[in-house]
């Protein structure tokens, strides 16, 4: 099971470990997608790999220590006919989850790191992506 998570801390708990505590205790594989954490909280976007029910332990462990988790389930879908390969949706994806491939000059969508933000939905001049649930 691999499953993306946002994380937002507040200032309580914004020192905990969660890469430390999601292995050490509960032998999950944290993958951290992209973080913005300062002294008084901040956001931290994640995967975790493992066993489901030790997902599910860790993830109710940091809600106790009051980080407040949303499972971001949804996802980007690319139309391949639509898409120009005009590189818009490079340039503003936060998690560097659209890459060009040189060798076949098209625009490639790795969906093991993209959190569909949305961000690329709006830079698309031709619409060939949108959200999925």
């Amino acid at each position: 099971m691999d499953v993306k998570y946002r994380l937002r801390f507040n200032e309580g708990n914004v020192h905990e470990s969660v890469a430390y505590i999601l292995v050490t205790k509960f032998d999950v594989v944290p993958n951290i997608l992209k973080a913005d954490v300062k002294e008084d909280g901040g956001v931290m976007i994640l995967s975790m790999g493992g066993d489901s029910d030790n997902i599910v332990r860790a993830i109710e462990h940091l809600k106790g220590l009051g980080i407040s988790i949303k499972t971001l389930d949804k996802y980007i879908d690319m139309d391949p006919e639509l898409c120009i390969d005009c590189g818009a949706c490079v340039s503003v994806c936060p998690t560097k989850s659209f890459k060009f491939n040189p060798e076949t000059w098209e625009i490639e969508l790795a969906m093991e790191t993209c959190v569909a933000c949305g961000a690329c939905l709006t830079a698309c001049p031709t619409h060939a992506l949108e959200i999925q649930l």
